[in-house]
């Protein structure tokens, strides 16, 4: 995302001020405060901040053998709104007659339970990956939003690794 703050660095302002004429020096109370340029871009900047998405909530989790229950990413610690859920599943070892791996993600939005399963991973070769994202979900206050790596041996097992990410778009 391009950041676009239209207020430019005011460059040619100095970002102290001087002291008045009229006071002796130090006395001035408003000498070595920041001048109203640069408070203006400094503000702009901070809202421009604040309109970024950001990510809330991260999991990593390595060497896995067996299917992850649902889990909830957030440990119920999230306020209303917009978001972006993405994550990445990679075979670090494979199970060489086809084993299979799903990701699926469950939240509540608008008080209604929904789930998005992605494709299906044929984890019989460790070059097999798969990345997805729910690029905008909205998500309830204080409600879980779960992820399930549902893993389906065929022999011995693959070992996988999974990261997801929960980014905030407008809260």
């Amino acid at each position: 995302m391009a950041l676009q703050n239209r207020v430019p660095p005011p460059f040619g302002d100095p970002i102290a001020m001087r002291a008045r004429p009229g006071y002796k020096p130090g006395t001035d109370p408003q000498e070595g405060l920041m001048g109203q340029a640069w408070t203006d871009f400094f503000t702009a900047l901070v809202a421009l901040f604040e309109r970024m998405p950001g990510r809330v909530f991260d999991i990593s989790l390595t060497n896995q053998t067996a299917t992850i229950a649902a889990t909830d990413i957030t440990n119920g610690e999230i306020t209303a709104g917009l978001y972006r859920w993405s994550y990445f599943l990679h075979v670090t070892s494979a199970d060489a007659l086809g084993g299979t791996l799903q990701v699926t993600f469950d939240w509540t939005s608008d008080v209604i339970g929904l789930s998005n399963s992605f494709a299906v991973l044929t984890a019989d070769a460790d070059t097999k990956f798969q990345s997805g994202s729910l690029p905008l979900i909205w998500l309830d206050a204080g409600d879980p939003a779960r992820y399930t790596v549902t893993y389906v041996p065929v022999s011995g097992g693959a070992t996988y690794t999974f990261y997801s990410v929960l980014e905030e778009v407008k809260a």
